[in-house]
C-alpha cells in the first residue's frame, strides 16, 4: 500500500509541475505577443510619434482596470523590451519564467544574455541564482 501511495503522489506531483511550467510558458508567450503588438503599433510612422509616446500609459490605464497591476506601464514597457530582445518567438525557452526574462532583458550584450539563458536552462537556475550570476559577472 505504501508503494502505491508513493507512486500516486509522484504522478500527482509531476503532473502539477508540468501544469505550472505550461502556465508559465503560456504567460511568457502572451507577454511576448503583447510586446509585439505594442512595437508594431508604435512603429506605424513618424507622424504618430506623440501617440506612440503615450500609447503605453494609455494601454496601462485600460488594462490595469480590467486585468490588474500586472499590466502597469512598467510591465508593458518590459513586454515591449522583451519582444525587442527576443524577436523570434521560437528562441523563447519554455524552461524559463517571465521573471527570468525580466532579468535577462536587462543584459545588453546579446552573447552574454545567450550564455545566461543556456546556463539557466542547463543548471535549472532559479531567478535568484540567475540574478546572482548576472551581478557577479557584469557586462
Amino acid at each position: 500500500m505504501q508503494q502505491l501511495l508513493s507512486d500516486i503522489r509522484q504522478i500527482i506531483a509531476e503532473a502539477r509541475e508540468r501544469v505550472a511550467r505550461s502556465v508559465n510558458h503560456e504567460l511568457v508567450v502572451a507577454y511576448w505577443n503583447i510586446g509585439r503588438v505594442i512595437v508594431e503599433e508604435q512603429q506605424q510612422g513618424r507622424e504618430r510619434a506623440a501617440y506612440g509616446e503615450n500609447l503605453i500609459p494609455m494601454l496601462s490605464k485600460h488594462l490595469t482596470g480590467e486585468f490588474g497591476e500586472g499590466f502597469s506601464a512598467n510591465n508593458l514597457w518590459r513586454m515591449r523590451d522583451f519582444f525587442l530582445c527576443f524577436p523570434i518567438l521560437d528562441s523563447v525557452r519554455q524552461e524559463l519564467t517571465w521573471t527570468h526574462y525580466r532579468l535577462l532583458v536587462r543584459i545588453a550584450d546579446a552573447h552574454k544574455r545567450d550564455f545566461f539563458i543556456a546556463e539557466s536552462v542547463k543548471n535549472a537556475w532559479s531567478v535568484r541564482q540567475l540574478d546572482r550570476w548576472a551581478e557577479t559577472h557584469p557586462q
